[in-house]
């Protein structure tokens, strides 16, 4: 799909928070002025609060909410949601560099077939806008001025997952010069809400129902959990061990796009445990809650019965019905 502008660099955005990060002179004068800091440096611990130093979470995201809140006067933003956010910014997200006037100008970009999930980060967030395409029926969340750039440099820097993406938040970083790359990547875990960001953008839930002999009902069920992600073999298999099941393939006829699956009835207890407790905020949700209902009924053999099956025949329906209105639109690249 066309961007608008001459898009000069456009990457997909992984990212995820890791170490203490130390910012040289911050643009803006009453950034230095607001931080507790010694000269033009201001460190992670000069800005941390006791809920988010307590907090036991691989992701930090104490610098981002201390600019923020000095900066706009809103309050601090959740960090489960801001965790989810990351996640969910790596599977769909998009750096961008616009040329003119031979100035360039980053951007970042978010593009769902879903249009209420982008007003939604909108709306958290309080920047950016969302714009409807109608000719390609989908929705883009759109941030382009630079001190809301900085912002989610901020919010980015020192949490990219996959590797690769160094290199691209590096050519946005070379535009401020001010922020410096974090050249180390973290690893999501289960008591974290970046799985559920990721599983938004990228993943989905699927329930297949094939004829078999020699069974009860004449038919065998199949539940999945599904993420894809390009270039990304090691991480997906870092995400199968911990969810302790499944299995990661190439898919055939795609340009080193991998994917996980976990279709073991054994392997998908974690998954609901871990949906349960960090809900998806897309209508993906919707079909996890549909799924679920179809694993609870595996659960207590009603499957083995004509009722049972007829119930989540239906449910197999209702749940590929969300997945078209929520598969992936194109990609960033124009």
């Amino acid at each position: 799909m066309a961007l608008p502008y001459c898009e000069v660099g456009v990457t997909n955005l992984a990212i995820c928070w890791n170490s203490c990060m130390f910012i040289s002179t911050f643009c803006r004068k009453n950034l230095i002025n607001n931080a507790k800091s010694a000269g033009n440096r201001v460190t992670l611990s000069s800005v941390t609060n006791s809920s988010e130093t307590t907090r036991e979470t691989s992701f930090n995201v104490t610098v981002f909410n201390h600019y923020y809140t000095k900066e706009t006067g809103r309050v601090s933003l959740d960090i489960n949601w801001l965790i989810w956010f990351i996640g969910f910014s790596e599977g769909d997200g998009a750096i961008l560099l616009s040329k003119k006037n031979n100035i360039y100008r980053p951007r970042f970009v978010l593009t769902q077939k879903e249009g209420g999930i982008l007003h939604h980060v909108r709306n958290t967030l309080g920047f950016g806008v969302v714009r409807h395409f109608p000719s390609g029926n989908y929705y883009r969340y759109i941030v382009e001025d630079n001190v809301n750039i900085r912002f989610l440099a901020l919010l980015f820097n020192g949490n990219l997952v996959l590797p690769r993406r160094l290199m691209q938040l590096q050519a946005w970083l070379n535009v401020f010069k001010d922020i410096k790359l974090i050249e180390s990547t973290v690893s999501p875990t289960l008591n974290d809400a970046w799985l559920s960001g990721f599983t938004d953008a990228e993943g989905c839930f699927n329930i297949a129902i094939s004829s078999r002999k020699n069974t009860i009902t004449g038919y065998r069920i199949i539940l999945r959990f599904l993420l894809d992600q390009k270039y990304a073999e090691e991480q997906l298999l870092y995400i199968k061990n911990l969810f302790g099941f499944g299995f990661v393939s190439l898919r055939k006829e795609t340009d080193k796009v991998y994917r996980y699956t976990n279709n073991s009835f054994k392997g998908l207890v974690s998954v609901n445990s871990y949906f349960m407790k960090y809900p998806l905020k897309t209508k993906k949700s919707t079909s996890f809650v549909k799924w679920n209902k179809a694993y609870a009924l595996i659960l207590k053999k009603t499957h083995l019965t004509k009722e049972g099956l007829d119930k989540i025949r239906i449910l197999s329906r209702e749940v590929n019905i969300i997945n078209s209105e929520t598969h992936r639109t194109g990609s960033a690249h124009p």
